[in-house]
């Protein structure tokens, strides 16, 4: 089973969150109607200045931090609903060590539509000739 991590930045779309959401939860259920091992667990996260004393649920998920230390498969950056990217992108740079050391630990990174602004603003487009086989930048 691919351990997967979806992020919850500042200023993230919902619609993104949603629709990443869906389609592993669609697989899962798939691989499960047919009595197949699950192919994906699926984790929500955040950094730990945006969680709340006891930890939160996203719709159904436990949020857990990034600084527990936990290495992943796969590491998801949703889109972001803003109207300055800019700020989005400089509010949520606590995630830039975070994903560079899972990506050094061996986890893939995608992002999705607008989060590829993240990718690229930080330097993380550069893992695309290396490391590609999940959509990334």
């Amino acid at each position: 089973m691919r351990s997967l991590a979806l992020i919850i930045p500042k200023d993230y779309k919902l619609l993104s969150i949603a629709a990443i959401l869906d389609v592993f939860e669609t697989v899962n259920r798939l691989y499960a109607e047919q009595n197949k091992p699950l192919p994906f667990s699926i984790n929500v996260l955040q950094a730990g200045e945006q969680l709340s004393d006891g930890g939160a649920i996203f719709h159904g998920y436990k949020i857990k931090s990034i600084d527990e230390e936990v290495r992943y498969d796969l590491v998801l950056i949703p889109a972001f609903s803003t109207d300055s990217m800019s700020d989005t992108l400089s509010k949520n740079q606590l995630y830039i060590p975070w994903l560079q050391n899972q990506y050094k630990e061996g986890a893939e990174i995608a992002s999705f539509c607008t989060g590829a602004f993240f990718v690229w603003r930080y330097g993380l487009a550069q893992w695309k000739t290396s490391h590609n086989t999940c959509g990334c930048l």
